[in-house]
Order: structure tokens, then sequence, then C-alpha cells
């Protein structure tokens, strides 16, 4: 309740295993790593994300994503 803004801030270790091929059902799962206060009032978010195929044992992509939350009052700091 006390977010002003989400900002999409990148990604690290990006690796594409497999292709996922047209009308595949997929599963993105996502998991927190870490949330560091990088500012007064802004919080860097790591997150592990995997992209899984039904049907398909090993997962087909695994990224960390990262995102800035900037909460209210701190958006101009």
């Amino acid at each position: 309740e006390n977010t002003e803004m989400l900002l999409n801030y990148g990604l690290d270790r990006v690796r594409f295993l497999y292709p996922v091929k047209v009308g595949s059902r997929v599963r993105f799962l996502t998991q927190i790593v870490s949330i560091v206060e990088k500012a007064p009032g802004r919080l860097l978010v790591k997150s592990a994300k995997t992209l899984e195929v039904e049907g398909q044992k090993d997962a087909a992509m695994v990224a960390e994503t990262l995102g800035m939350i900037i909460l209210s009052g701190h958006a101009g700091a």
C-alpha cells in the first residue's frame, strides 16, 4: 500500500535451455531470492524465474529478474 512505483530493473543469468513449441501449456514459477534497500525508500527485488513446459522434464528457461520498488514519498529522491 506504500508503493508509489514498480520498475523493471533488468535481467541476470538468463538461459534459454529448450524451445517452447506453439500451443504448449506452460507454467511460469517465481521465487523471491532477495530484497535489498539500495537507498531510503528504494528496494531492489531479485526473483528467480523458471518456465516449465507441460510434459517436459527440464525447464525451458531460467532467469533472475530485478525490480525496483519505490515507496511513497521517495520517487524524486
